[in-house]
Protein backbone atom coordinates (compact mmCIF):
# COMPACT_ATOMS: atom_id res chain seq x y z
CA UNK A 1 0.00 0.00 0.00
CA UNK A 2 1.19 3.48 -0.80
CA UNK A 3 -1.42 5.75 0.76
CA UNK A 4 -4.68 5.79 2.74
CA UNK A 5 -7.90 5.95 0.78
CA UNK A 6 -9.61 7.94 3.49
CA UNK A 7 -7.93 9.31 6.60
CA UNK A 8 -7.72 12.54 8.57
CA UNK A 9 -4.29 13.31 7.12
CA UNK A 10 -4.78 12.39 3.44
CA UNK A 11 -7.53 11.21 1.13
CA UNK A 12 -6.56 9.84 -2.24
CA UNK A 13 -9.74 11.19 -3.82
CA UNK A 14 -8.75 14.73 -2.81
CA UNK A 15 -5.65 14.63 -4.99
CA UNK A 16 -6.30 16.92 -7.99
CA UNK A 17 -5.36 14.18 -10.45
CA UNK A 18 -7.59 11.48 -8.97
CA UNK A 19 -10.95 12.23 -10.57
CA UNK A 20 -9.57 13.05 -14.04
CA UNK A 21 -7.75 9.70 -13.98
CA UNK A 22 -10.65 7.76 -12.45
CA UNK A 23 -13.58 9.24 -14.33
CA UNK A 24 -12.21 10.95 -17.46
CA UNK A 25 -9.62 8.41 -18.68
CA UNK A 26 -6.83 10.97 -18.24
CA UNK A 27 -3.60 8.97 -18.54
CA UNK A 28 -1.42 11.99 -17.74
CA UNK A 29 -3.35 12.55 -14.54
CA UNK A 30 -2.85 8.89 -13.60
CA UNK A 31 0.91 9.25 -14.06
CA UNK A 32 0.97 12.47 -12.03
CA UNK A 33 -0.90 10.77 -9.20
CA UNK A 34 1.55 7.86 -9.18
CA UNK A 35 4.48 10.28 -9.11
CA UNK A 36 3.06 11.92 -5.99
CA UNK A 37 1.73 8.90 -4.11
CA UNK A 38 3.99 5.88 -4.68
CA UNK A 39 6.53 5.49 -1.89
CA UNK A 40 10.15 4.82 -2.80
CA UNK A 41 10.46 2.21 -0.07
CA UNK A 42 7.67 0.19 -1.69
CA UNK A 43 9.54 0.19 -4.99
CA UNK A 44 12.58 -1.10 -3.12
CA UNK A 45 10.48 -3.89 -1.58
CA UNK A 46 9.21 -4.88 -5.03
CA UNK A 47 12.76 -4.82 -6.37
CA UNK A 48 13.94 -7.13 -3.58
CA UNK A 49 10.95 -9.42 -4.11
CA UNK A 50 11.68 -9.83 -7.81
CA UNK A 51 15.48 -9.72 -7.75
CA UNK A 52 16.91 -11.63 -10.70
CA UNK A 53 13.51 -12.06 -12.32
CA UNK A 54 11.68 -10.16 -15.05
CA UNK A 55 8.05 -9.92 -13.95
CA UNK A 56 5.09 -8.78 -15.98
CA UNK A 57 2.92 -6.06 -14.42
CA UNK A 58 -0.80 -6.81 -14.77
CA UNK A 59 -3.77 -4.70 -13.72
CA UNK A 60 -7.41 -5.71 -13.16
CA UNK A 61 -8.79 -3.27 -15.73
CA UNK A 62 -11.37 -3.25 -18.49
CA UNK A 63 -10.31 -2.87 -22.09
CA UNK A 64 -9.75 0.82 -22.84
CA UNK A 65 -12.91 1.61 -24.81
CA UNK A 66 -15.14 0.05 -22.11
CA UNK A 67 -14.08 2.28 -19.23
CA UNK A 68 -13.32 5.86 -18.26
CA UNK A 69 -11.02 4.67 -15.46
CA UNK A 70 -7.34 4.97 -16.39
CA UNK A 71 -5.98 4.63 -12.88
CA UNK A 72 -5.30 0.89 -12.47
CA UNK A 73 -3.82 0.51 -15.95
CA UNK A 74 -2.00 3.82 -15.51
CA UNK A 75 -0.41 2.62 -12.29
CA UNK A 76 0.65 -0.61 -13.97
CA UNK A 77 2.21 1.35 -16.83
CA UNK A 78 3.93 3.75 -14.45
CA UNK A 79 5.31 0.83 -12.43
CA UNK A 80 6.54 -1.04 -15.49
CA UNK A 81 8.36 2.06 -16.75
CA UNK A 82 9.83 2.82 -13.33
CA UNK A 83 11.09 -0.72 -12.77
CA UNK A 84 11.89 -1.52 -16.41
CA UNK A 85 9.43 -4.40 -16.39
CA UNK A 86 7.09 -5.64 -19.10
CA UNK A 87 3.44 -4.57 -18.86
CA UNK A 88 0.66 -7.00 -19.69
CA UNK A 89 -1.55 -5.83 -22.56
CA UNK A 90 -3.64 -8.97 -23.06
CA UNK A 91 -5.42 -9.79 -19.80
CA UNK A 92 -8.58 -7.76 -19.18
CA UNK A 93 -11.41 -7.71 -16.71
CA UNK A 94 -14.74 -8.65 -18.26
CA UNK A 95 -17.40 -5.95 -18.31
CA UNK A 96 -19.96 -7.79 -16.20
CA UNK A 97 -20.79 -5.59 -13.22
CA UNK A 98 -19.28 -2.32 -12.02
CA UNK A 99 -17.55 -2.69 -8.64
CA UNK A 100 -15.96 0.77 -8.63
CA UNK A 101 -17.02 2.88 -5.63
CA UNK A 102 -19.23 0.08 -4.23
CA UNK A 103 -17.75 -0.81 -0.85
CA UNK A 104 -20.67 -2.95 0.35
CA UNK A 105 -19.13 -6.21 1.54
CA UNK A 106 -21.98 -8.43 0.39
CA UNK A 107 -21.99 -6.88 -3.05
CA UNK A 108 -18.26 -7.43 -3.47
CA UNK A 109 -18.38 -11.03 -2.24
CA UNK A 110 -21.30 -11.99 -4.49
CA UNK A 111 -20.17 -10.11 -7.61
CA UNK A 112 -16.65 -11.33 -8.22
CA UNK A 113 -14.78 -10.02 -11.29
CA UNK A 114 -14.05 -12.24 -14.27
CA UNK A 115 -11.03 -12.03 -16.56
CA UNK A 116 -10.10 -13.06 -20.07
CA UNK A 117 -6.98 -13.07 -22.24
CA UNK A 118 -3.84 -15.20 -22.48
CA UNK A 119 -1.50 -15.75 -19.55
CA UNK A 120 2.22 -16.21 -20.22
CA UNK A 121 2.76 -19.58 -18.58
CA UNK A 122 5.90 -19.86 -16.51
CA UNK A 123 6.36 -16.10 -16.19
CA UNK A 124 6.27 -14.19 -12.88
CA UNK A 125 3.68 -11.44 -12.42
CA UNK A 126 3.24 -8.40 -10.19
CA UNK A 127 -0.35 -7.15 -9.82
CA UNK A 128 -1.06 -3.42 -9.63
CA UNK A 129 -4.41 -1.78 -8.82
CA UNK A 130 -5.63 1.60 -7.70
CA UNK A 131 -7.52 0.82 -4.46
CA UNK A 132 -7.83 -2.31 -2.31
CA UNK A 133 -11.19 -2.65 -0.58
CA UNK A 134 -11.52 -6.31 0.47
CA UNK A 135 -8.87 -7.78 -1.82
CA UNK A 136 -11.31 -9.79 -3.91
CA UNK A 137 -10.39 -8.24 -7.25
CA UNK A 138 -6.69 -8.87 -6.77
CA UNK A 139 -7.33 -12.38 -5.48
CA UNK A 140 -9.50 -13.18 -8.50
CA UNK A 141 -6.83 -11.90 -10.90
CA UNK A 142 -4.16 -13.89 -9.05
CA UNK A 143 -6.30 -17.02 -9.37
CA UNK A 144 -6.84 -16.40 -13.08
CA UNK A 145 -3.11 -15.93 -13.76
CA UNK A 146 -1.98 -18.90 -11.68
CA UNK A 147 -4.66 -21.15 -13.20
CA UNK A 148 -3.20 -20.15 -16.57
CA UNK A 149 0.31 -21.17 -15.55
CA UNK A 150 1.74 -17.83 -14.40
CA UNK A 151 3.13 -17.11 -10.94
CA UNK A 152 2.06 -14.06 -8.96
CA UNK A 153 4.96 -12.83 -6.83
CA UNK A 154 3.25 -9.88 -5.19
CA UNK A 155 0.62 -7.16 -5.34
CA UNK A 156 0.71 -3.40 -4.93
CA UNK A 157 -1.98 -0.73 -4.89
CA UNK A 158 -2.04 3.02 -4.69
CA UNK A 159 -4.28 3.06 -1.61
CA UNK A 160 -6.20 1.08 0.97
CA UNK A 161 -8.73 2.31 3.50
CA UNK A 162 -6.24 2.91 6.29
CA UNK A 163 -3.09 3.08 4.20
CA UNK A 164 -1.75 -0.05 5.88
CA UNK A 165 -0.74 -3.23 4.08
CA UNK A 166 -3.60 -5.70 3.72
CA UNK A 167 -3.32 -9.44 4.36
CA UNK A 168 -4.91 -10.92 1.23
CA UNK A 169 -4.55 -14.68 1.80
CA UNK A 170 -6.82 -16.21 4.42
CA UNK A 171 -4.95 -17.02 7.65
CA UNK A 172 -5.41 -20.33 9.42
CA UNK A 173 -7.17 -19.02 12.51
CA UNK A 174 -9.70 -17.11 10.43
CA UNK A 175 -10.45 -20.17 8.30
CA UNK A 176 -10.91 -22.32 11.41
CA UNK A 177 -13.42 -19.83 12.82
CA UNK A 178 -15.25 -19.65 9.49
CA UNK A 179 -15.46 -23.43 9.30
CA UNK A 180 -17.10 -23.57 12.72
CA UNK A 181 -19.42 -20.60 12.18
CA UNK A 182 -23.11 -21.30 12.85
CA UNK A 183 -22.44 -24.97 13.62
CA UNK A 184 -20.81 -25.53 10.21
CA UNK A 185 -23.63 -24.00 8.17
CA UNK A 186 -21.40 -21.38 6.55
CA UNK A 187 -18.79 -23.77 5.14
CA UNK A 188 -21.56 -26.05 3.86
CA UNK A 189 -23.59 -23.30 2.20
CA UNK A 190 -20.83 -21.11 0.80
CA UNK A 191 -19.98 -23.09 -2.39
CA UNK A 192 -23.67 -23.25 -3.37
CA UNK A 193 -24.44 -19.63 -2.56
CA UNK A 194 -21.24 -18.00 -3.87
CA UNK A 195 -19.82 -20.50 -6.36
CA UNK A 196 -16.46 -21.37 -4.82
CA UNK A 197 -15.07 -22.94 -1.67
CA UNK A 198 -14.83 -20.94 1.53
CA UNK A 199 -11.04 -21.29 1.77
CA UNK A 200 -10.61 -19.10 -1.31
CA UNK A 201 -11.99 -15.95 0.35
CA UNK A 202 -9.57 -13.19 1.28
CA UNK A 203 -8.70 -12.33 4.86
CA UNK A 204 -10.80 -9.10 4.81
CA UNK A 205 -13.73 -11.05 3.32
CA UNK A 206 -13.29 -13.69 6.02
CA UNK A 207 -13.33 -11.10 8.78
CA UNK A 208 -16.43 -9.53 7.20
CA UNK A 209 -18.21 -12.92 7.20
CA UNK A 210 -17.27 -13.54 10.83
CA UNK A 211 -19.05 -10.34 11.82
CA UNK A 212 -22.29 -11.75 10.40
CA UNK A 213 -24.27 -13.02 13.42
CA UNK A 214 -26.33 -15.79 11.82
CA UNK A 215 -26.99 -17.93 8.77
CA UNK A 216 -30.23 -16.04 8.13
CA UNK A 217 -28.35 -12.75 8.02
CA UNK A 218 -25.84 -14.32 5.63
CA UNK A 219 -28.65 -15.40 3.29
CA UNK A 220 -30.26 -11.96 3.53
CA UNK A 221 -26.96 -10.24 2.68
CA UNK A 222 -26.30 -12.51 -0.30
CA UNK A 223 -29.86 -12.20 -1.63
CA UNK A 224 -29.78 -8.43 -1.22
CA UNK A 225 -26.50 -8.17 -3.14
CA UNK A 226 -27.97 -10.19 -6.01
CA UNK A 227 -30.91 -7.80 -6.23
CA UNK A 228 -28.65 -4.74 -6.63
Amino acid sequence: MNAPWDSDSFKLQDHPAYWPAKRKRDAKAAIALCDDVVAEENLELLYDLTYGLEPIVAAPALILHETQNALARGFAGWLSAKMNWQIDREIYQAKTINRDFNTNGWFRIVNEPEFYGPVQAGRPYILADDVCAMGGTLASLRSYIETGGGKVLGMTVLASGSGKNVQISLVGDTFARLTGAWAGKLVAAYPTEIGHELESVTEPEGQFLLRCPSYDRFRAGVDGARDC
